[in-house]
């Protein structure tokens, strides 16, 4: 999922496709539930700082 972010970041992925992936991205967990926030938590450190800024901005995490 990072990596489609990433390409959106560059331009390189289209908008269009983009909502796809945004949707997916932030459906795709119950981030609400104690499991999701506690995996969260433990994966985001992996991540790059725009895409968990991005993710925590836009599904909902605080």
């Amino acid at each position: 999922m990072q990596g489609q972010f990433r390409q959106w970041e560059l331009g390189i992925l289209p908008d269009e496709e983009w909502g796809m992936w945004s949707r997916i991205i932030c459906g795709g967990s119950n981030y609400g539930s104690a499991g999701d926030q506690a995996f969260w938590e433990d994966t985001k450190r992996d991540l790059i700082p725009t895409f968990t800024t991005w993710v925590e901005s836009n599904c909902g995490l605080d």
